[in-house]
């Protein structure tokens, strides 16, 4: 498949939107259940964030097939998504209507962070990660991922750490062929985690 990746930062906003989609359509976490809009918001937020690393796989036709992003303190970059007040304030009433439990989630996320995903100072932690389905068994999430870990030590990290699913065995079975390994098990909130890490040389 032809197809270039491109850091996140030199998308345009039909780029942007492309990812969000994305990840709407294939990432069933939180930020999905807040979204489209939300979703959108919040990968405008890591574009224009120099302390976010993070890139976009491109199909020839310039549609998202695959992205990856992931900063030093993503709670505050997630925090960005309450600004301006009565723009998420309106976000929130819509939600409630509609999904009422996507708010009882949001309460407890943010009520009660998790402590295992505190991060060392000389770690960063990779978010998310997804691929379109079209795109998979072409090892495009180990090139993403790759990427990110490149990336991450040009940067001055030492490690990568991120959060999955315990009941993704795809993604678990890459995280450990790219180096990864489990460091902890968790609840956060309806999801079952495990905390993985990897060391940058």
């Amino acid at each position: 498949m032809d197809r270039s990746i491109v850091p996140l930062s030199e998308l345009s906003a039909r780029g942007l939107q492309g990812v969000a989609v994305l990840h709407c359509a294939v990432m069933p976490t939180l930020l999905t259940d807040l979204g489209a809009a939300m979703t959108l918001r919040y990968y405008e937020f890591a574009a224009h964030d120099p302390s976010v690393i993070g890139f976009a796989s491109l199909a020839a036709n310039d549609s998202a097939t695959g992205w990856v992003v992931g900063s030093r303190d993503p709670a505050e970059l997630a925090s960005r998504l309450r600004r301006p007040l009565g723009w998420f304030a309106r976000q929130l009433a819509l939600l409630t209507l509609t999904r009422p439990r996507v708010i009882l989630q949001l309460a407890r996320t943010v009520l009660v962070p998790a402590q295992e995903n505190v991060i060392q100072p000389d770690e960063i932690e990779l978010t998310y990660i997804g691929v379109a389905e079209s795109a998979r068994g072409q090892g495009l999430g180990a090139e993403l991922a790759n990427r990110f870990c490149a990336a991450s030590a040009e940067a001055g990290y030492r490690r990568v750490s991120l959060s999955v699913e315990a009941e993704n065995e795809s993604a678990i079975r890459l995280y450990g062929r790219l180096g990864f390994e489990v460091v902890k098990e968790f609840h956060e909130g309806r999801f079952h985690r495990l905390r993985m890490c990897v060391a940058l040389k």
